[in-house]
C-alpha cells in the first residue's frame, strides 16, 4: 500500500484529509488529550500551563478547534471572566485514538531517538 487513501473505501476523503490537517496543527493534540483525560472542564491557563504553549497559538488552536466543533467552550461568568473547555459529542471521539496514541508512546524504549527525529 502506497500510504494513499482509497477514495473507493473513504466516500469522506476530503473531510478525513482536513481533519488529519487540523490535528497536524501544532499543540491540537496536546490540547484534545488535556480535554480527554481531564475530570471535567478545562480552563485556558490550565491548557497552557501544562503543554508551555504560548497564549496566541493556544487561542488560535481552540477557535480552530471549536470552529471544527470538536471542543465545546463555555463562558462561565465571573470577573475576570472565566472561560471553560470541553469536548464535544464529536470530539468525545477522539478519546479512545488518544488513549490508544498516549499509551503507545509509554510503551516506546526509552532510547528510541523519536524526540531528536523530530526537533
Amino acid at each position: 500500500m502506497d500510504g494513499s487513501i482509497d477514495r473507493g473505501k473513504c466516500s469522506r476523503a476530503g473531510d478525513v484529509k482536513a481533519l488529519l490537517s487540523l490535528l497536524g496543527k501544532s499543540h491540537s493534540l496536546e490540547i484534545l488529550g488535556s480535554l480527554s483525560f481531564s475530570e471535567g472542564p478545562v480552563r485556558f491557563g490550565q491548557i497552557r500551563d501544562q503543554w508551555n504553549i504560548p497564549a496566541n497559538t493556544l487561542s488560535r488552536r481552540l477557535k480552530e478547534l471549536e470552529a471544527a466543533q470538536i471542543i465545546v467552550r463555555e463562558a462561565v461568568g465571573g470577573c475576570p471572566p472565566v472561560v471553560e473547555y470541553s469536548l464535544s459529542e464529536l470530539g468525545e471521539g477522539t478519546r479512545k485514538f488518544l488513549g490508544e496514541l498516549f499509551d503507545w508512546v509509554e510503551s516506546i524504549d526509552k532510547s528510541a531517538v523519536i524526540v531528536e527525529a523530530v526537533a
